[in-house]
């Protein structure tokens, strides 16, 4: 498998550009994504876990990247969705198809996959275990932590996992948009749902009591654009918090402009 000879960095992806090549971020973890949406592998030496698939148009590279690193779709076990958004689960069929990986979800998102996946690509035949939100999974020596932050979406989770790598045992959380309201009336009335500002307000309070080494986005710019310029994933407790009150000053603003959002949504 290919490892990487300089840090791992986001980058800037509201510029145009190739995608990355896929690569080692730290261990056996590995971005297998493209510039706009994220991806990850872990590599468990018990199978391969997958952390957001991108969406549909993106399998196919999904499928490349995981293949240029030295391992195999067909080896991957698990999918860990942080949401149920088109642009986190769209590959999910491709991977479960090919792999007979099991999927895992919270489950208040399971009546919203069609919308994710699309119409008539999630059937029966898929593996999927529904969370809760507060699950420890084992697989091999890796162990995934979940926790319900909901608010991007109303089933929204984040995954803590620790992995050892050349400067020892590192913290890692894989966050996906759980930091993100959806502060614009288009998105508000395709994914808001009755009660997402008191979700909200209570994940960001849970979330700046996170403890970690290193955090993996939904997408690159909420790193490289928001956090720290230079793209790194090792991000310091102050640039956390700065981030985080950014994202609530951006949701608070949205609720005053809008105090009637929630006649946007459909319950």
């Amino acid at each position: 498998m290919r490892a990487h000879t300089k840090p791992f960095r986001f980058w800037n992806n509201q510029t145009p550009g190739k995608d990355p090549v896929p690569c080692q971020i730290y261990g056996p973890l590995y971005y297998v994504g493209s510039r706009q949406f994220c991806a990850y592998a872990l590599d468990t030496q018990d199978g391969l876990l997958l952390f957001d698939t991108m969406d549909k148009p993106s399998e196919r590279l999904l499928a490349r990247n995981v293949q240029k690193l030295g391992f195999s779709i067909k080896n991957v076990r698990w999918i860990f969705n942080t949401h149920y958004h088109f642009d986190h689960v769209g590959g999910n069929a491709m991977v479960m198809d090919r792999s007979h990986a099991t999927m895992f979800i919270h489950k208040k998102e399971l009546k919203r996959l069609d919308i994710g996946l699309g119409p008539g690509r999630f059937s029966k035949k898929h593996r999927v275990r529904p969370l809760r939100g507060s699950e420890i999974l084992e697989c091999g020596p890796i162990r995934v932590r979940v926790v319900f932050t909901p608010g991007q979406s109303m089933g929204s989770c984040c995954f803590f996992t620790e992995i050892d790598g050349p400067q020892g045992k590192k913290r890692v959380l894989v966050m996906g948009d759980a930091s993100g309201f959806k502060s614009n009336k288009r998105e508000m009335r395709l994914y808001g749902y009755h009660g997402t500002d008191k979700d909200y307000m209570k994940t960001i309070r849970k979330m700046k009591q996170f403890v970690f080494d290193l955090v993996l986005p939904g997408h690159a710019h909420q790193i490289s654009l928001e956090t720290r310029r230079d793209g790194s994933p090792w991000i310091t407790r102050k640039e956390w918090l700065s981030f985080l009150n950014h994202r609530l000053a951006e949701m608070k603003s949205f609720v005053a402009e809008y105090p009637d959002f929630n006649q946007l949504i459909h319950s």
